[in-house]
Protein backbone atom coordinates (compact mmCIF):
# COMPACT_ATOMS: atom_id res chain seq x y z
CA UNK A 1 0.00 0.00 0.00
CA UNK A 2 1.23 3.62 -0.58
CA UNK A 3 -0.16 5.04 2.21
CA UNK A 4 2.13 3.08 4.32
CA UNK A 5 5.36 4.52 2.28
CA UNK A 6 7.81 7.04 4.00
CA UNK A 7 7.47 10.80 2.77
CA UNK A 8 9.66 13.70 3.37
CA UNK A 9 7.38 15.97 5.15
CA UNK A 10 8.83 19.13 3.16
CA UNK A 11 8.47 18.17 -0.31
CA UNK A 12 6.61 15.03 -0.47
CA UNK A 13 9.10 12.58 -1.83
CA UNK A 14 9.15 8.91 -0.96
CA UNK A 15 13.39 8.93 -1.89
CA UNK A 16 14.55 8.69 1.72
CA UNK A 17 17.42 7.17 3.70
CA UNK A 18 17.29 6.56 7.21
CA UNK A 19 20.31 6.13 9.25
CA UNK A 20 22.04 6.89 12.63
CA UNK A 21 22.79 10.65 13.90
CA UNK A 22 26.32 9.83 14.57
CA UNK A 23 28.80 12.32 16.45
CA UNK A 24 29.50 15.45 16.53
CA UNK A 25 32.10 17.94 17.85
CA UNK A 26 28.90 20.12 19.57
CA UNK A 27 27.19 17.15 21.40
CA UNK A 28 29.72 14.40 21.08
CA UNK A 29 27.66 10.94 21.99
CA UNK A 30 24.58 12.40 22.79
CA UNK A 31 22.03 11.17 20.58
CA UNK A 32 23.89 9.51 18.08
CA UNK A 33 22.29 6.33 18.16
CA UNK A 34 19.00 8.49 17.08
CA UNK A 35 17.42 7.62 13.84
CA UNK A 36 17.62 10.81 11.23
CA UNK A 37 16.03 10.30 7.86
CA UNK A 38 17.44 11.95 5.06
CA UNK A 39 15.07 13.35 1.76
CA UNK A 40 17.55 11.76 -1.04
CA UNK A 41 15.22 14.81 -3.47
CA UNK A 42 15.56 17.68 -1.26
CA UNK A 43 18.33 17.07 1.02
CA UNK A 44 15.67 17.51 4.29
CA UNK A 45 16.65 15.82 7.62
CA UNK A 46 13.54 14.30 9.78
CA UNK A 47 13.06 12.07 12.80
CA UNK A 48 10.66 8.61 12.39
CA UNK A 49 7.22 10.02 12.55
CA UNK A 50 7.41 13.74 11.86
CA UNK A 51 5.27 15.23 9.47
CA UNK A 52 2.87 12.04 8.67
CA UNK A 53 -0.48 13.09 8.92
CA UNK A 54 -1.73 9.63 9.45
CA UNK A 55 0.69 7.79 12.01
CA UNK A 56 -0.33 4.27 12.75
CA UNK A 57 -1.93 3.07 15.74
Amino acid sequence: MDDDKVRCPKCGSDQVHAGKRGWNTWTGFIGSGKIIITCLKCGHKFEPGQGQDNPRR
